[in-house]
């Protein structure tokens, strides 16, 4: 955490009191908790699910591009006709841009995820802004997309970062059924951890960066099938909250 933000977080110790302060820091750590789908969206601000009374299921992926994960997952969303979406990293993307075209190149959507994994809570919001724009800038060099959505790290949000999102032309969007994928549980833990908590309008987290993903891209390979054979119907995070494509307007979901 920066020394600015230290200062943010002494301020707020004096200013909103200690639990609040501790609570926010806690989020910056622990991100969504378990019942995320039981909360209720802002329409066009920030979203936890899509509609609870539609089949629909989006699986999201955080922290790429990264090799040889990133194509590895593209290889089996494609077996498997599916589309999905992809929270990009700047600093990952202008590493490699290669990776970050083919993602768009086979038609999944692609989302904000900053520019470095650093959590932007409690930072003042010029380094928010800098956070956003600057992987915003990464990604449209290198695929001539400008995402619409964005996924703060860890999930962590506070008003600053929200309300910069919002006037930088961002949706902000969490999730409400985690894979877990980042402890490395073991593939059979990862499809447990979405099939005990999957529901209608679910956003799953995955990843494809942030350390080794083979776990996640064999968990995908079985997830895939099999909710399918549930029923749901898999979709990017612009047609489950009903946006108008990547760099559209946002609708209105029902």
């Amino acid at each position: 955490m920066s020394h600015r933000a230290l200062w943010r977080l002494a301020l707020g110790l004096a200013g909103i009191g200690l639990t609040r302060a501790l609570y926010v820091v806690a989020r910056s750590k622990h991100g969504v908790s378990s019942d995320a789908h039981k909360r209720a969206n802002r329409q066009g601000v920030i979203y936890w699910h899509g509609s609870l009374a539609r089949n629909h299921v989006a699986l999201t992926f955080d922290d790429g591009p990264h090799a040889p994960y990133t194509s590895q997952l593209l290889d089996v969303l494609q077996a498997n006709a599916t589309r999905a979406t992809f929270f990009l990293l700047g600093a990952n993307v202008d590493a490699d841009p290669a990776s970050a075209k083919a993602v768009a190149d086979a038609g999944h959507a692609i989302g904000n995820h900053g520019y470095t994994h650093r959590s932007m809570v409690l930072e003042t919001r010029s380094e928010v802004q800098r956070q956003i724009e600057t992987s915003e800038a990464a990604i449209l060099k290198a695929t001539g997309v400008r995402p619409r959505v964005f996924r703060p790290p860890y999930g962590a949000i506070d008003r600053v970062t929200l309300d910069k999102s919002k006037q930088l032309g961002y949706i902000a969007v969490e999730w409400s059924v985690s894979s877990k994928d980042w402890k490395r549980p073991g593939v059979d833990a990862i499809v447990e951890n979405v099939l005990s908590h999957l529901h209608n309008g679910a956003i799953v987290l995955m990843h494809d960066g942030g350390g080794d993903r083979a776990q996640t891209v064999a968990a995908v390979a079985r997830l895939i099938p099999e909710l399918k054979r549930r029923g749901y119907q898999l979709v990017t995070i612009p047609e489950l909250l009903e946006i108008s494509g990547t760099s559209g307007a946002p609708g209105v979901p029902g």
